[in-house]
Formats: C-alpha cells, sequence, structure tokens
C-alpha cells in the first residue's frame, strides 16, 4: 500500500496522490495565510511538486 502510494502504477493511485498533495498544500496555505514569505516558500513547493507529478504523469 505504501509503495503504490510512492510509486503509483495506476490512474487512480496517481490521482488519490495528487489529492493528497493538494490537501496538504492547501493546509499549510491556511496555516501560513499572514507570513507572506513563508507563503512564498509554500506556493514554490507547491509549484514544484505539481511540476514533478505532472513529469511523471506524462512519462
Amino acid at each position: 500500500m505504501i509503495r503504490d502510494l510512492l510509486l503509483p502504477r495506476t490512474d487512480t493511485v496517481v490521482i488519490v496522490q495528487a489529492v493528497i498533495v493538494a490537501l496538504v498544500f492547501a493546509g499549510l496555505l491556511v496555516w501560513v495565510r499572514r507570513r507572506s514569505e513563508w507563503r512564498l516558500v509554500v506556493i514554490g513547493a507547491a509549484m514544484l511538486t505539481a511540476g514533478f507529478l505532472l513529469l511523471r504523469a506524462a512519462h
């Protein structure tokens, strides 16, 4: 189960992984909403992670 989440083989697991990542970053954005410098760090990390997810999905 854990291995499937880290290295997904099916599209369903990829969707679950993307939803988990989105929820984590949404929670982080709520947590740092008043600190603009930390908000930029969280947004940057979210964009980088989303880019890696998209690259892996396209491959």
